[in-house]
This record gives C-alpha cells, structure tokens and sequence, in this order.
C-alpha cells in the first residue's frame, strides 16, 4: 500500500492502515518498531519537502518477520536512523534501536518527486535551448540518475548534443554551452597586461566557447593570433 503525500489526513489514515494491516501478526513490540521507524521516514520526508529538496513522497511501508523475538526495551525508548539515502534509492532501510540491547532493520519503498527541467517541444541536434522547448516538470528523483536542472534559465542558450523527446529529464549530458562567437564573427580583441590594456577589431578564424581558444585576424595588421574567448564578440590576447 502507497502513501502520497497530498494532505495530512490521507497520510495519516494509510499510515494507519499499514500498521492495522500487520497488526494481527505482529507483537505490541514488533508493531512498536514499526510505527517508530514509519514515523521517522514520515517526519524527515516532510521536512525534505518543506525545505524544498522534494516536491511530495509516496511511501510503503516494510514489514517485519512475525517470529521475531526482542528483549524488551527497559529505557522505553526506541531511536530511528537512516542506513539509506531516500534521494538517491526507491528501496530504503531505517534501522531501530533500543539503547545497545538490540537493533533492526526496517525496510521501506519510497518514491520522491521533484520538479526538474524537462523537453516540452521536440529537440532537434545542436537546436539553441530556448523557453519555448523546456519547463518545470514533476518527475521522480529514481528518473534522474544522470542529473538535472531545477531552472529552466539554466539551460536557456545552451545547446543540444542530441535528438530528445518531449518529457525528456535535461541532463548535463545532453547539452553543450553554446558558442559565444561565431566563425567569420567581427569581434572586439583585448591585449591585456597587468598595467595596459588595448583594444583592436578583428574577425574570428574559427568559432569557441567561453573560455576556448581560437583564431582570429586583426583587422589592422592583418596578423592572425591565437585569443581566448571571453564573451559575446570578444575575444582576449596577452598583451
């Protein structure tokens, strides 16, 4: 049985009909250690989704072997811990623990969900992402192993690596920064030193990105220089 976070009353009453589920099999003990450790998961999935890490979760509760057999707690307190990492596993395990007398293992299928950048239209090969081909999508976390955006502005101006299909997860891999000039592009060169710099007009021999190295031809002296691409049209040269 599934529990969606929508509200907290219908969390509440599946929860519920977990734990009523077990309860002809299992001892006040047993269903003590389960109700400790589905309240620990509970509580940390609200707290992911009030921080904004996850949109909502779907929770299923695990169940424990009915001939199991536990001291019993004399502190009276039972303590709860992760062994897992629900963001990154749908199947998760919570450990429970009674001071150093006993510890066991609960398991537990959790589904997370966020919204992440996702293809709204067709993306063709090398096509400019644009905000009229991605959005915000709600897509579970065990879909994007690869990676995500959770903007779209960090996407816009990038380009595509390869055809992709609407409702696509837009991963790292799928995109390449564009290019910031153009070959045959008119472009501003900067000779730069610690204490000088000059500025001449030149053509690009070859496109780049930022950061890249390409050729360009001064327009004066018609030297061609190797420069770094900086921005927009403009390229630097140590001076």
């Amino acid at each position: 049985m599934r529990v969606r976070l929508l509200n907290q009353p219908m969390v509440t009453i599946f929860l519920l009909a977990i734990f009523y589920s077990q309860a002809a099999s299992a001892t006040p003990q047993q269903l003590r250690i389960l109700e400790t450790a589905n309240q620990f998961v509970k509580q940390d999935l609200e707290r992911l989704v009030k921080e904004e890490k996850i949109s909502r979760f779907e929770l299923e509760s695990g169940k424990l072997d009915p001939r199991l057999t536990l001291a019993a707690c004399s502190s009276g307190k039972l303590e709860a811990n992760w062994l897992s990492d629900p963001l990154k596993s749908t199947r998760n395990t919570v450990k429970v623990t009674c001071n150093n007398l006993w510890s066991v293992i609960v398991t537990a299928n959790i589904n997370v969900y966020r919204y992440v950048v996702v293809v709204s239209a067709t993306l063709d090969r090398n096509t400019t992402i644009t905000t009229e081909n991605v959005e915000l999508e709600e897509v579970p976390l065990r879909s994007t192993r690869y990676g995500y955006y959770l903007s779209t502005s960090e996407v816009v101006g990038q380009k595509a690596l390869r055809f992709s299909s609407p409702g696509t997860v837009v991963t790292p891999r799928m995109l390449k920064p564009a290019d910031l000039v153009e070959k045959g592009d008119n472009v501003v060169i900067v000779a730069k030193s610690d204490i000088l710099s000059v500025k001449m007009l030149g053509t690009a021999l070859s496109k780049g990105q930022q950061g890249e190295q390409i050729l360009v031809r001064n327009s004066s002296s018609q030297r061609v220089v190797k420069a770094w691409v900086t921005a927009p049209g403009r390229v630097e040269i140590p001076f």
